[in-house]
């Protein structure tokens, strides 16, 4: 099975997402278009660690030529690993930019529960302290590989929704 190719991508409301990095990790994993295989990329060179799980969302395409970045946040989870696919409901998401350009990255929580008495979560639902941790982490954790990673800002659900869109129109197009 190809994670990428053989997964439907769900929706915005229920979307699969395929985790490439556990929370708390410092390794990074990198999914092989290729081989379908989830491979060991680095070690962050930094002693920080991921804030929540990482991955993307299979058939989904974006400007950076990869699947669209899914962060995974989940309160009630406590561990996952890399190739699980998880099922979240999209909340918001961020804009950084890279060396390679703008990158931009969703943010999802458990499809099934999502915050206690909240019919429909968004990104001001997640705890401050979490968005500075996020924030920071992709401010910082290229510092020490001499690469460039800059936080540009918040997306809200609506932004979040049309980029998911695009994402996978984008793949559809090219694949």
């Amino acid at each position: 099975m190809n994670l990428w190719r053989d997964i439907p991508p769900g929706t915005p409301d229920k979307a699969n997402i395929v985790i490439e990095i556990p929370k708390g990790s410092r390794n990074k994993y990198e999914y092989n278009r290729d081989t379908g295989a989830i491979e060991l990329d680095r070690v962050l060179f930094s002693s920080m660690h991921y804030p929540t799980d990482y991955g993307f969302v299979p058939q989904t395409f974006y400007d950076d030529d990869d699947p669209i970045d899914a962060l995974f946040f989940s309160p009630f989870f406590s561990v996952t690993y890399p190739g699980v696919v998880v099922k979240g409901r999209l909340i918001g998401g961020f804009r950084m930019e890279d060396e390679k350009g703008v990158d931009d990255k969703l943010i999802f929580v458990p499809y099934e529960k999502v915050f206690p008495h909240q019919k429909k979560a968004s990104i001001d639902h997640l705890p401050e302290s979490l968005k500075d941790e996020i924030r920071y982490f992709f401010s910082r954790y290229k510092d020490l590989e001499n690469k460039k990673a800059e936080f540009k800002g918040w997306l809200d659900l609506n932004e979040a929704t049309k980029i998911f869109n695009r994402a996978i129109e984008l793949y559809k197009q090219k694949f």
